[in-house]
């Protein structure tokens, strides 16, 4: 489905090494899903920047307004992700912020996950931010 869309686009930036952009493109689409092991450092920062996109209940693992569980709780705890600089020897750091710890499951079943199959596996530090706990992990 994007093929022809990616053929349009990628000439408008790249007039030169277009097929190349177009190739990384439809690589980091297709390994965005933590099933596919990511190839290329740029399908690995979109696979972790897709893992990110869980504020305020916009997780793939989905809650439904009429049940209440894991899926739920947790994807309605989580407030807010940020991307930023880590350090020299972990140099990605994601922060989240959450109502109460319930959301750890969103980060252990889709960030973590896609962390581990990106290429920039042990270089992502999660910081997690419930109430007055402060939890860190390397990934």
């Amino acid at each position: 489905l994007a093929e022809p869309i990616i053929d349009e686009l990628v000439k408008e930036f790249e007039k030169e090494d277009w097929l190349l952009l177009k190739a990384l493109t439809l690589n980091a689409i297709y390994t965005h899903d933590e099933a596919i092991p990511c190839t290329t450092i740029e399908g690995s920062c979109v696979t972790i920047a897709d893992g990110c996109d869980m504020e305020e209940g916009r997780s793939r693992l989905a809650y439904k307004k009429d049940k209440v569980d894991i899926h739920a709780v947790s994807a309605l705890a989580i407030d807010k992700v940020e991307i930023k600089e880590g350090d020299h020897e972990v140099p990605i750091l994601v922060e989240v912020w959450m109502k109460h710890l319930a959301g750890i499951f969103q980060v252990d079943e889709i960030l973590t996950k896609k962390v581990r199959t990106s290429l920039l596996n042990g270089k992502v530090k999660i910081r997690i931010y419930a109430g007055e706990e402060t939890l860190e992990k390397v990934v």
